[in-house]
């Protein structure tokens, strides 16, 4: 969260309008991922959830493996399970599922490696 006094945020607003209309467009994106992300919780299946969660999260919060198409994400099941609106027995169970399929490696505690971000891509399609 970031706040900033409506007087200093006017004064660069007026002198440099493309700064609001940056601001203004970075705002309209996020209300929309939010947006999106209350509707997936409230009408998407559970694996589509979590499908979507690792896909949003790789780009932002993943860390690079030697193979271009793998990320590792630092993050519990409970916390996925937090994120997509479930249980942590469930969220277990799904990515065991997404690890069986060889989509995910699960081998270290609190990492999520995704194997092929591509191959995920197409479980979310």
């Amino acid at each position: 969260m970031l706040a900033i006094p409506t007087a200093s945020l006017r004064a660069v607003l007026e002198k440099n309008p493309v700064v609001y209309r940056r601001v203004a467009v970075e705002l309209m994106h996020r209300n929309r991922r939010s947006n999106d992300l209350a509707l997936g919780l409230a009408h998407s299946r559970v694996e589509s959830r979590i499908v979507a969660a690792l896909l949003a999260l790789a780009p932002r919060f993943g860390r690079p493996t030697s193979s271009v198409d793998q990320t590792r994400i630092f993050l519990t099941r409970k916390e996925l399970a937090d994120l997509t609106g479930t249980t942590p027995e469930t969220a277990i169970r799904v990515t065991k599922n997404l690890e069986r399929e060889g989509l995910l490696d699960l081998t270290k505690p609190g990492v999520i490696k995704i194997l092929s971000l591509d191959q995920l891509k197409n479980v979310a399609e």
